[in-house]
């Protein structure tokens, strides 16, 4: 009988940990959820260095994504400017609709930037242009 009341008692401890556990952990997402609601609309806000990026542009949204980047190109911080370059450089051929965008904009003051939109248009040409002959050679 001992056996019996003991066991029930260790029993019930481990109802009653699970129990709080489940508890905490319901408290935990409810929490975590009343956080993402109260900083959501902080998020969408524009950066602090000026640049406003468009509002939830689909994945699919190539053409508008490729006009925020060529707006970057006119950015005053070279930095943005060159990265803008080397992310449409890596889009390569889906990117060739702006290779006339970047032929004039190749006279950026900042050379880091012009070799940037360089490699751009290199990518991109020699992707439109496909793999050269690449049969092997006897």
């Amino acid at each position: 009988m001992l056996r019996f009341r003991s066991l029930v008692g260790n029993s019930l401890a481990i109802m009653a940990i699970m129990i709080l556990i489940a508890v905490a952990a319901g408290a935990w997402n409810s929490a975590i959820s009343t956080v993402r609601k109260k900083v959501e609309p902080y998020t969408k806000r524009p950066r602090e260095d000026g640049i406003t990026h468009p509002p939830q542009t689909p994945v699919f949204d190539l053409d508008g994504k490729l006009k925020h980047l060529t707006g970057l190109l006119e950015s005053d911080d070279h930095h943005i400017a060159r990265r803008a370059a080397i992310t449409i450089g890596d889009l390569r051929k889906n990117a060739s609709s702006v290779l006339t965008v970047l032929r004039a904009k190749i006279d950026h003051p900042d050379e880091n930037v012009r070799a940037a939109i360089d490699d751009a248009i290199a990518k991109i040409e020699a992707d439109i242009n496909g793999p050269h002959d690449q049969t092997p050679r006897d």
